[in-house]
């Protein structure tokens, strides 16, 4: 069985149906029994649904490198977490990953990252906690920012589940 990570989640009213909701997307896709979704966007509706036999589970929080409060700015539907802006709470995403790790010891965790530039450090902070090796499959957005390739490259080398690009 599977349970789905979701950090950049976009089940905003604007997304739903469309090619952009990918907590529809990863359903389709995964069939997962329980979905986690994450977004500090201020339209995510937050709560508890069942979509086609999946436990949702949307928070408005950022996926981040610790849990508090970090920055984080809106420009109509995208976003930037860390660089600037109103604070909003964050959460550990090395901690969260764990702890659905152990939750569900028998089950895939898959992990989707579409967080506007941020999947770097997360990513980063994922690997240098160990926590990357709880991910049996990894979907990322890789968002063009000040020396990505290399910061890319950096962390496809030291992944330790298959990679697929998100869009």
């Amino acid at each position: 069985m599977t349970v789905v990570v979701d950090l950049g989640c976009h089940h905003h009213p604007e997304h739903q149906g469309a090619s952009q909701d990918s907590i529809a997307r990863l359903i389709e896709r995964y069939k997962p029994h329980t979905l986690y979704g994450f977004d500090p966007h201020s339209q995510l509706a937050a709560g508890v649904t069942v979509e086609n036999g999946t436990e949702v589970y949307r928070v408005c929080e950022a996926a981040w490198i610790m849990d508090g409060e970090t920055t984080y700015a809106e420009a109509g539907l995208s976003s930037s977490v860390g660089s600037g802006g109103d604070p909003v709470t964050c959460i550990d995403t090395a901690r969260l990953i764990r702890e659905v790790f152990e939750f569900y010891a028998d089950d895939d965790v898959v992990l989707k990252a579409d967080i506007q530039g941020s999947e770097y450090a997360v990513l980063e902070w994922l690997i240098t906690t160990g926590a990357i090796k709880c991910v049996s499959y990894l979907l990322v957005e890789w968002h063009p920012v000040d020396g990505w390739e290399a910061r890319k490259a950096a962390i496809l080398e030291r992944m330790t589940c298959p990679v697929e690009e998100w869009t």
